[in-house]
């Protein structure tokens, strides 16, 4: 019914599961992919709200090779579903990501590892990485009145 409904449609299919949603850092250079993590994540709001790192995952191999083949220079997050075995890519982000800081916290400074190689020249390579789960969670601060450093904007009227 709503492919009927007009033109300009884009329809995608829903694969997986929620329980088999990843996100991936990756880092190219000069065509080659030099570094990359593969974290399983779990959504809320549409943000990732934990993160568990993956190590050796079975699709590795293809998520470099299509970080090659796109000829990538610097972070690449890739967010993607697996399902009946198939990695089925829904995202492509070329830049530094929301989960460059869960990344970080395991292990992979994907940040300082791309601005060392480009300011630096120093070579990218994979750092070991953690296992430990990343959780991730808001906090609030109250500042009294009149002790902000810039005027909250009030509406008018």
């Amino acid at each position: 019914a709503a492919l009927a409904a007009g033109t300009g449609l884009v329809v995608q299919e829903c694969v997986g599961t929620p329980d088999s949603e990843y996100t991936a850092g990756l880092i190219g250079f000069g065509g080659r992919c030099l570094a990359s993590i593969t974290m399983r994540r779990d959504l809320r709001d549409g943000n990732t709200y934990r993160a568990f790192p993956v190590p050796d995952f079975p699709h590795d191999a293809m998520l470099r090779r299509v970080v090659e083949a796109l000829d990538v220079h610097g972070p690449v997050n890739l967010q993607f579903r697996v399902a009946k075995e198939r990695v089925k890519i829904f995202e492509i982000n070329g830049r530094f990501s929301g989960t460059t800081l869960l990344r970080g916290l395991v292990g992979f400074p994907e940040v300082e590892m791309v601005l060392r190689h480009v300011l630096l020249g120093e070579p990218v390579t994979q750092p070991r990485l953690s296992t430990d789960a990343v959780l991730r969670h808001w906090s609030e601060t109250v500042v009294p009145q009149g002790r902000l450093l810039v005027e909250p904007v009030r509406p008018n009227g």
